[in-house]
């Protein structure tokens, strides 16, 4: 009796099966893999944007510390009296406040570091770590003076994200730290105007100052404003420091006027391309835990 056929069909059957189970591992490698890359490159965008933010408040930290100082010179200078204590007060906890923000937009790099080692499927222990050290930056921001109040969500998606992290779930880390960076986003989105006025009110008390100078007090070289007309020749004006011509004060006043105008257009413009960047990082990330 042959049993070679009966061998044989059953053989012939398998075949196909594992060439399905081939593929199959085949595609589950290449997803994961495609995964792993979409989220190593999700984590450099979010690096990225966290290192701008970071920038961001770091600048608007030492824009407060310049307003403080323009004030003093208003007070002394223009008005000739004290600067109002209740004031700078004011301004020291809108700059202790941005500070925290620039820790948080810190330890969201720090976050964004250790998510690629996740992606990657490494140990989660220092996302873990690293996630812990972002609740702590969320708990401790407050309201800015004349600002909008801090979103609940802000520290609700950390603590999500942090519960994930902890049962090294990838799929829900992925979405929860996608929730997260859109908290971030809005939070930004919410704070932007008060950050636009920071920003604008420094540069208008500064004109204003400069334009004091240029005019009354006659303490300025008027040499730059005429500079660009003789640059390209090698030539350098000669006017007097003290009481230099009428018209001359006036181009000086005018250039303040179009500067100052032209630099609150641009970080109005800055400020909305970072929000658009937060919500674009939020996204990719939210798109990572989807391809998991």
């Amino acid at each position: 009796m042959r049993i070679t056929g009966p061998i044989q069909h059953r053989v012939s059957r398998i075949r196909p099966t594992l060439r399905a189970v081939a593929v199959l591992l085949a595609f589950a490698s290449i997803t994961a893999c495609k995964t792993s890359t979409e989220g190593a490159a999700a984590a450099a965008q979010l690096a990225h944007t966290s290192q701008q933010l970071s920038v961001y408040y770091a600048d608007l930290e030492n824009q407060v510390a310049d307003t403080v100082t323009l004030k003093q010179i208003q007070s002394e200078v223009m008005f000739e009296s004290t600067f109002d204590s209740a004031i700078e007060k004011q301004l020291d906890q809108t700059r202790s406040e941005l500070a925290k923000r620039q820790a948080l937009a810190a330890a969201m790099g720090n976050v964004a570091v250790a998510y690629a080692a996740l992606a990657g499927s490494h140990a989660a222990e220092d996302i873990g770590a690293a996630v812990s050290g972002l609740a702590r930056q969320c708990e401790a921001i407050h309201k800015l003076p004349g600002g909008p109040a801090i979103p609940d969500v802000v520290g609700q998606a950390t603590q999500i994200l942090l519960d994930q992290i902890r049962e090294k779930k990838v799929r829900k880390s992925s979405k929860a730290l996608g929730e997260v960076v859109k908290a971030i986003a809005e939070l930004f989105e919410a704070e932007k105007p008060l950050y636009e006025s920071i920003n604008a009110d420094r540069i208008k008390l500064a004109s204003e100052i400069a334009r004091h100078l240029v005019k009354k007090e006659d303490v300025v070289d008027l040499n730059p404003a005429i500079a660009p007309a003789l640059r390209p020749f090698d030539l350098k004006a000669d006017l007097p420091v003290k009481q230099p011509p009428e018209k001359y004060r006036k181009l000086a006043a005018v250039e303040i006027t179009a500067r100052s105008n032209q630099q609150i257009s641009d970080y109005a413009a800055n400020s909305d391309a970072l929000a658009d960047s937060l919500t674009a990082v939020s996204e990719r990330i939210a798109k990572v835990a989807k391809a998991y």
